[in-house]
């Protein structure tokens, strides 16, 4: 009976509300500190700096303790992410690393946000594809990523799927390998970028901390477009229609026609024909294409274009050596009047300057359009002894001092020959330096005996 009392009474002194004086006394302190803990620890982890505070609900003053921790992290992408796609560099590898700097266990997430500006066809164009490693170190371009990696492109990432929990201290690596297809980049102006920025999150309970790291890849389309192809459609005594196309990796802007080596005309794209004016002679065209990034292709094959001498059109014959014109003076004209060279006049008042000519490969006089294009007078004739004749007015067109061969070279050009002595030497009009035209032996090779014809009106 008396255990059984002194156990009655160990329950009865154990009954909620029933303490000793001294249990009394000490309750109001460590109730009076707990509370104060839990007030600094939640003041503590007010959210601020990424750093928080959690505590344990069930702390009681049977133990007089609160649980306190911080949920926190940092974020460190790899230089070679930053990176310029072009011809040779399509491809890009690093790695990212999130740190969980807290003192708890958080689960961890990812979104992945493009900057203002970015090009969206650009983040298109990206093909991405991202694996979990143990160190980034492993990132490098002759890593293979493994079965079941994920792939996507930047403008389809929402985020990075790498889920899971972090524990304090403990790391996340992931490589991410960054591809485009320069060569079929259509759409994608040359210096496009897209800004990236990564955002991890670590969330304990109601608690998160986030870090971010940006980079920023970018495109130059240092790729020309290629050989364009060209056709000579149709011609006509004085212009040639030509038809032409090519390809380019982002897209043709425009064609460069070419004629004889020199560029006279340009045509924007889409379109892919021109009408090209021709003087008289044999011409060579080429075409080359350009895009917006200044890329120029090589020259297309050469197409030979020819346009006739026209018996009724004045023509001005202008030197290759020198850049003059033949002409006489508008006055004081006779027969032996010199034939000299000038500055070229404007083609509608040639006045002095206007010749008519024998068709190419043919035999005939060079006229004169003074002293009247109506009434034609003067002729070209080569007076004295060959090989150093000088070229002067005459009045006979008949005489063989005053029959011309023109000949057709390559490029618009033509050369002159006569025999102006019963002796049978043929000699070349021959532009010299300049001064009084003179005719000399012939040169296959001298540019002072090479002469284009440009149509004018006298």
């Amino acid at each position: 009976m008396a255990g059984g009392r002194r156990g009655a009474r160990h329950r009865a002194d154990n009954r909620p509300g029933l303490r000793s004086p001294a249990a009394r006394r000490r309750l109001p302190l460590v109730l009076a500190g707990a509370a104060a803990l839990i007030a600094l620890t939640a003041f503590a982890g007010l959210p601020g700096g990424g750093s928080y505070a959690l505590w344990n609900g069930a702390a009681s003053s049977n133990g007089g303790t609160v649980t306190g921790g911080t949920v926190s992290l940092t974020e460190t992408m790899g230089p070679t992410l930053a990176f310029t796609f072009r011809s040779g560099q399509t491809t890009t590898t690093g790695g990212v690393v999130v740190t969980n700097t807290g003192t708890v266990t958080s689960s961890l997430s990812s979104v992945v946000t493009l900057g203002s500006g970015s090009s969206s066809a650009l983040a298109r164009a990206i093909g991405i594809t991202v694996w979990p490693v143990a160190s980034v170190a492993s990132c490098t371009a002759a890593a293979t990523a493994p079965s079941g990696a994920y792939t996507s492109t930047w403008a389809s990432a929402a985020g990075i799927p790498l889920t899971g929990t972090i524990a304090p201290g403990a790391t996340s690596a992931y490589c991410i390998r960054s591809a485009m297809n320069v060569a079929s980049a259509s759409g994608i102006a040359g210096g496009s970028a897209v800004a990236l920025t990564i955002t991890s999150v670590v969330t304990a309970g109601t608690w998160t901390s986030s870090a971010s790291v940006s980079s920023t890849q970018s495109f130059t389309d240092d790729i020309a477009p290629a050989t364009p192809t060209l056709s000579l459609t149709s011609s006509t005594a004085t212009s040639a229609t030509l038809a032409f196309s090519s390809t380019d990796n982002v897209g043709v802007t425009s064609y460069r026609i070419a004629r004889d080596g020199v560029t006279v005309a340009s045509v924007a794209a889409p379109a892919t024909t021109a009408t090209l004016p021709l003087p008289p002679g044999d011409h060579t065209v080429t075409v080359t294409a350009a895009d917006a990034a200044g890329n120029v292709s090589a020259a297309s094959t050469p197409v030979t274009v020819s346009a006739p001498i026209v018996s009724t059109t004045w023509y001005e014959v202008v030197s290759a050596a020198t850049g003059l014109c033949a002409a006489v003076p508008a006055t004081g004209l006779g027969s032996g009047t010199a034939v000299s060279q000038t500055a070229c006049v404007a083609t509608t008042a040639a006045g002095g300057q206007a010749w008519t000519l024998p068709a190419a490969n043919t035999t005939g006089a060079v006229t004169s359009s003074r002293p009247s294009p109506t009434s034609p007078l003067y002729y070209w004739s080569a007076a004295g002894s060959p090989p150093n004749a000088l070229v002067q007015l005459g009045i006979n067109a008949g005489q063989t001092r005053a029959q011309w061969t023109t000949t057709a070279l390559v490029n618009g050009l033509f050369r002159f020959a006569v025999t102006p002595s019963a002796n049978g030497t043929t000699v070349c009009l021959d532009a010299g330096t300049g001064g009084q035209l003179r005719a000399a032996t012939c040169s296959a090779t001298a540019a002072s005996q090479q002469f284009s014809l440009v149509a004018v009106t006298p």
